[in-house]
């Protein structure tokens, strides 16, 4: 059976009136066609049972304990503005645990909202003075973004400042951007800041949305990717590139530019068309464009399949134009 959606479902009448107000906010736009199980002690799961038009220009705010279950149906954006992301957090007092699975948000023909993902929108609240992040535990599996392209900031599948919480965790696995990368800072899969203070671990995701004409973005990850954090790291297993790049981007990562970062990149692979490596004023990268002067990301088991045209002296730039800690198998050059 299939109810009208309520934030708080499981604490509440579930043939209740579908009152308006902030709690309600989107999730109208769910009403008849999803299912909701109560059953796992007060926890909520909603699941999609159709394809459906959706045309709010708000996120759906998300609270603790939901599983929302895209059912692999698609959703596709009806309204005449950019994105503004499937779901979103409100600041709150305590940890927010999510899990978001199996859909795909189709675009239709349209931009992704500014510093926003298809899946989760800006993760950070008050960015321009110093930036306060939503606290979660979050993992998105099997989502993917098609039948677009991105403003600026912006992330295939989540925003910026994504796991920038110091006590935040998030895991994205098995996820895939198709959409134009139009703008700059972005990421086909997280958006810039992501992982900043927190743990993040994106595995078995790829991009094949190209990357030309547009700066200082990353097949999979954005502008100023890695932690700050000591003890928490971001993790990069397992993905692939096939877009084309444009100046100042990366395969897998644009840049790994916060001071003291951390970010590890193992077993990924590009295949694109980087260009001319002997010219300065350009800072492409297979795996990774840049990286800050203090820090360089470790990049293990990689590979590289690109057109280029470089010199022995600037081989290196084939992974990071200012340079690696170890890298395997880049002489797959064509």
């Amino acid at each position: 059976r299939t109810y009208c959606v309520e934030d708080d479902m499981c604490n509440t009448d579930m043939y209740g009136t579908c009152d308006s107000g902030e709690g309600r906010r989107g999730w109208s736009q769910f009403d008849g066609n999803v299912s909701v199980d109560c059953s796992n002690n007060g926890q909520i799961t909603y699941t999609l049972l159709n394809d459906i038009p959706f045309s709010s220009y708000e996120a759906i705010i998300l609270d603790d304990g939901i599983t929302f279950d895209g059912n692999n149906k698609t959703i596709t954006h009806s309204g005449s503005g950019n994105w503004p992301g499937l779901f979103t957090f409100t600041k709150k007092d305590y940890k927010i645990n999510v899990n978001i699975k199996n859909v795909t948000i189709d675009l239709g023909g349209k931009k992704l909202g500014y510093g926003q993902g298809s899946i989760l929108g800006n993760s950070a609240f008050n960015w321009d003075n110093g930036g306060d992040f939503a606290n979660y535990n979050i993992t998105i599996e099997n989502c993917h973004v098609q039948n677009g392209s991105m403003n600026n900031y912006c992330g295939g599948i989540v925003g910026q400042g994504f796991c920038s919480n110091s006590d935040s965790e998030g895991s994205i696995v098995n996820c895939s951007n198709s959409c134009k990368v139009s703008g700059k800072y972005c990421g086909g899969i997280c958006a810039s800041n992501c992982g900043k203070y927190g743990k993040l671990e994106v595995r078995s995701c790829w991009n094949t949305g190209p990357l030309k004409n547009a700066g200082t973005n990353g097949g999979i990850m954005g502008y100023n990717t890695g932690s700050n954090n000591n003890t928490k790291h971001v993790f990069v297993f397992n993905c692939y590139n096939t877009g084309e790049l444009g100046n100042n981007s990366g395969g897998i990562c644009a840049t790994a530019n916060n001071t003291g970062s951390r970010i590890m990149i193992l077993n990924c692979y590009s295949t694109c068309e980087l260009g001319d490596l002997n010219n300065a004023s350009y800072s492409f990268g297979g795996i990774v464009a840049a990286r800050n002067s203090t820090f360089q990301p470790y990049v293990l088991y990689c590979d590289v399949y690109c057109d280029a045209t470089y010199t022995e002296e600037t081989e290196d730039q084939i992974v990071s134009r200012n340079g690696y800690r170890s890298i395997s198998g880049i002489d797959h050059l064509n």
